[in-house]
């Protein structure tokens, strides 16, 4: 059987590069990266200058990438004589509303890893950087043990957090006594809200709010509406 080969791209130096019809570079913020193994057709790679990014790096032949220098984000550029070759790797480019990367290295360019869906009520944090030990993993949306106005539910397949919506309140914040919960929020899907129902004149409806629909009473002759309640522990 025939062995499979692989040589890893390698930066052997680091030039100053102008692009057409731009002015000269004098803080040498864009660069041509030189070495090997760049691959033989038009496809992009990252390139990692210490702790400088380069990107979007413009693949030019299978022996050189011009990229823009990007500082990191505590740092500014580090003077252009001060790059170092040996400092420099190459990474895939991955997706970053989809993918993350993991195992760039000296002798690797890395591998990009998809950030699945998840069913109903669950949520990747696409954000969190993977570990040997670790991928991604559904989580619930948060919603167990919070208060009522910070519950959140998912009933489609959406990836990230932002797919966790709120939950519906029936009758707002204040519980207005126009509406009641016929069906409870639950993670995977939304409250189902319900209208207080009328009462017989002479008549007002109370206690119509989160899941009760509440009752007809008589208080006076002069009330004729409650347009809000609150509950409490005595």
């Amino acid at each position: 059987s025939a062995a499979l080969s692989y040589n890893s791209p390698s930066i052997t130096s680091i030039t100053r590069f102008t692009p057409a019809f731009a002015a000269p570079d004098a803080a040498g913020t864009s660069v041509l990266l030189v070495g090997s193994g760049f691959g033989i057709s038009d496809f992009t790679l990252s390139a990692q200058l210490g702790e400088e990014t380069c990107a979007p790096s413009a693949w030019v032949s299978d022996t050189a990438l011009a990229c823009r220098r990007v500082a990191s984000p505590l740092g500014e550029l580090q003077p252009f004589q001060e790059l170092q070759a040996g400092s420099a790797r190459l990474c895939k480019t991955c997706n970053p509303m989809t993918q993350a990367l993991y195992g760039c290295s000296d002798l690797t360019t890395g591998e990009c890893f998809d950030c699945d869906w998840c069913g109903p009520g669950e949520f990747r944090n696409c954000s969190t950087p993977l570990t040997q030990d670790q991928r991604w993993e559904c989580e619930a949306c948060p919603h167990e043990g919070l208060p009522r106005e910070e519950k959140t539910y998912k009933s489609g397949i959406e990836r990230d957090r932002s797919g966790c919506k709120l939950c519906n309140l029936c009758g707002g914040v204040d519980q207005d006594g126009l509406f009641y919960e016929q069906h409870p929020c639950t993670v995977k899907d939304d409250a189902i809200c319900q209208r207080c129902p009328p009462c017989a004149k002479g008549t007002i409806r109370v206690g119509c709010a989160l899941s009760t629909k509440g009752y007809c009473v008589v208080i006076s002759s002069e009330v004729s509406s409650i347009i809000a309640t609150v509950q409490m522990s005595l």
